[in-house]
């Protein structure tokens, strides 16, 4: 069957062409959209997967293909696991930095970013009638609400513009549906021939479409995996705008022959039939996993994401609305296939953050058909139709794409993103992986956030690398028992017979290990960074000196790199946010050192050159809780609190200084909010009981406790609250 010109998505012409002003204003639209594209994925580098992907692909080049185990970890060696990213590593390695990780060195994987968010907007932009419309023909709806529209599934995506395979699928989806829809239209009742074997092999049919970009999509992502569905729904039922009727028996023998191509276009990986189902298999992990929920944050759900992309979630429930009602009021014109793609999509991005790209491509495409045809009023008045919706367009563009190039949107929805080029500031400890750079076949145990540097610039062996399905679920919980610190931690690192300890952000979730390494005399502190800490195993030698001798010197290596941390933070080139995620980063490193003054100073200059850093804010905040100066800390964790409206923990801190000063009504109205913004929070829950009875109100308090409770069963503290509440003695 040889390829036909039509396009079945294309709009019914409107009697007159487009005036010069209309055509104009459409291509204004286009412009803007691209360029707001291009402003939200600049940024600097802060992907934690691209050094592994820098690795395999050049070992890739070297070897071929890469074992079907995880042999890089020295945990489970032998664990099952098949690389199916090879095309894009190998892209990723050309890209990549050939010298250690430097702000000029990684130029090349931030355009690499810029260009896949670019195909993205203009494959979006592309298809749906857009082209027609631009040649003076089309639907004139359609040329004002698709600008806007692609604004809301910018504001979905722009989370997910991380240089991940993931971009490259999004662009496959786009056009895999395309296709589909096209072939489909193809294949109704007495317009066509049949599709024939080499139909499917044939890049100039619109089946051999289909093949080649699943061939294509299979060396680059496992979501390619998705591909065969997405034919069999689309092929399947009707086309969009077409008779709602189920495919004749010469359009069923064309499907299966499609489908059956897919499969195979699938399965022509390196890795053969086995790539087929492992894709499947690590989406299982996904779910059954709760290590990995508690592990990995863009694992967990969206809407229960902490801290981070207030505004976002918001975005996401109005999408979830305004896609029902387009699905509900067209779902003839938009078609079964984009109906239920939205509809698996936001299932999937209610079970996990990682899949909000993947909605908001669906998104998009929901939208782009729900223009009606043109129509000859509306062709009367397509200059001005057109023009509202470039305006409208424009208007946000400017006013986003201003608040994105000076960091405030960013701060205020809790990401590490900040607007420019390079590496991202105190994002990865480059010092520390230097230091094991020539040591080869050292065991490591590296958090998430130090792994995958390690995996692309070292020769050590690795606890975990940070790829999900490498490992099994128990070896993630002995992960997570590590992280939990304690001398039960310390004691699974000496079973494991780790030699070095490497933790990225020291001040996050790892704040309590390494406070652990720190005190331990049985490890000594190699480096120090913004970014991170590297701690070697160390036998101390005998007599009384040893141990204070090993403490002077972990104070030591602390508060140099403090200092150098407070003058990286002088450097010209940085932003005003940038710089204070420096000094946020140097009073943590203050912090570990027991030097107040230095981490009070760092606070206090990073709040006066950033005003709207929440981090800063609550830190600062934090400071002096510990000091007992209730009213300024106060002060500081509201600031926190409204300059991003999804942190738990400034609400929480607010409410107990409100509590020391006598005012817990005040107190248990942020301690609910707390709640609210981390609704699993037990911490909150029990704060506000206390509250609650302190305020008069016994029953509220009864019912918080009970909140508490049901998130801690067996907590002997909550109870014995329980008992007191109930028993109307005071709480504390």
């Amino acid at each position: 069957m040889r390829a036909e010109h039509k396009d079945p998505s294309r709009a019914t012409p409107v009697p007159r062409a487009f005036s010069r002003n209309t055509l104009l204003a459409q291509a204004l639209t286009a412009v803007a959209v691209v360029l707001l594209a291009c402003l939200l994925s600049w940024h600097p580098l802060e992907d934690l997967d691209i050094w592994f992907h820098q690795r395999a692909g050049s070992e890739f080049l070297a070897t071929g293909p890469l074992p079907a185990q995880n042999h890089y970890s020295f945990t489970e060696p032998a664990h099952p696991w098949l690389n199916h990213e090879w095309l894009f590593q190998v892209l990723a390695h050309a890209a990549g930095p050939r010298t250690p990780p430097t702000e000029a060195g990684v130029a090349g994987w931030n355009v690499l970013r810029l260009a896949l968010a670019l195909a993205i907007a203009l494959v979006l932009l592309g298809g749906d009638g857009a082209w027609q419309r631009l040649r003076g023909n089309g639907s004139v709806l359609a040329a004002s609400w698709n600008g806007p529209w692609l604004l809301w599934s910018l504001a979905l995506l722009w989370p997910r513009f991380l240089l991940r395979p993931e971009l490259v699928s999004y662009i496959a989806l786009v056009l895999l549906v395309r296709f589909v829809e096209a072939l489909r239209a193809d294949l109704a009742p007495g317009t066509s021939k049949p599709v024939r074997f080499r139909d499917t092999i044939d890049p100039r049919t619109r089946a051999g479409h289909i093949t080649w970009l699943t061939l294509v999509w299979a060396q680059c992502h496992g979501f390619s995996a998705a591909a065969p569905l997405v034919v069999a729904v689309g092929l399947l039922s009707p086309a969009p705008e077409g008779a709602w009727r189920l495919p004749d028996g010469r359009a069923l023998r064309s499907i299966g022959l499609v489908f059956a191509a897919s499969l195979v276009a699938l399965m022509a990986t390196p890795n053969g039939w086995q790539g087929l189902a492992f894709p499947l298999r690590a989406l299982g992990q996904f779910g059954t996993g709760s290590e990995l929920r508690r592990t990995v944050a863009e694992l967990a759900p969206l809407l229960g994401s902490p801290d981070v992309l207030g505004l976002t979630i918001v975005i996401f429930k109005a999408s979830l609305v305004a896609g029902a009602l387009l699905a509900l009021a067209g779902w003839r014109r938009i078609g079964l296939l984009r109906i239920v793609l939205w509809i698996a999509t936001a299932a999937a991005t209610f079970a996990s953050q990682r899949a909000l790209g993947p909605y908001a491509i669906a998104f998009a495409l929901l939208g782009l058909r729900a223009a009606r045809p043109g129509r000859a009023a509306f062709a009367r008045h397509a200059s001005a139709i057109a023009a509202a919706g470039a305006a409208v367009t424009v208007v946000v563009v400017v006013a986003w794409g201003m608040t994105v190039a000076n960091d405030r949107f960013y701060l205020a929805e809790g990401v590490t993103r900040r607007f420019g080029s390079g590496l991202a500031t105190a994002q990865y400890p480059v010092g520390c992986a230097g230091h094991l750079a020539g040591k080869n076949g050292a065991r490591v145990f590296a958090n998430l956030g130090a792994s995958g540097l390690l995996l692309g610039t070292t020769r050590c062996e690795l606890f975990i690398d940070g790829r999900t399905e490498a490992y099994s679920p128990a070896l993630w919980r002995e992960y997570l028992d590590i992280k939990g610190a304690g001398e039960h931690a310390l004691s699974l690192l000496d079973a494991r017979r780790v030699g070095a300890v490497c933790l990225a952000a020291p001040g996050g979730a790892f704040a309590a290990l390494a406070d652990d390494l720190l005190a331990s005399h049985r490890w000594s502190l190699t480096a120090a960074e913004g970014a991170g800490l590297l701690f070697e195993r160390e036998t101390l030698l005998p007599g009384p000196e040893a141990a204070p001798r090993q403490e002077a010197a972990k104070r030591s290596v602390l508060i140099d790199a403090a200092r150098r941390q407070q003058a990286a933070a002088a450097e010209p080139h940085l932003t005003d946010a940038r710089a204070t995620d420096a000094l946020v980063a140097a009073a943590t490193l203050y912090r570990m050192a027991g030097d107040e003054d230095g981490r009070r100073a760092c606070l206090t200059a990073a709040t006066g050159r950033s005003p709207h850093h929440a981090l800063a804010r609550h830190n600062l905040g934090n400071l002096l809780l510990a000091e007992g100066r209730f009213e300024p800390a106060l002060a500081e964790f509201r600031a926190a609190a409204a300059a991003n409206r999804r942190l738990s923990g400034p609400r929480l801190n607010a409410g107990v200084c409100l509590m020391r000063l006598q005012q817990p009504a005040e107190a248990a109205r942020w301690f609910r909010g707390a709640t609210r913004v981390a609704p699993r929070s037990v911490e909150a829950w029990a704060n506000l009981a206390v509250a609650r009875n302190a305020a008069g109100d016994r029953t509220g308090a009864l019912s918080a406790i009970d909140r508490a409770l049901a998130l801690s069963p067996g907590n002997a503290r909550l109870s014995g609250l329980r008992d007191t509440l109930r028993r109307g003695g005071p709480a504390q």
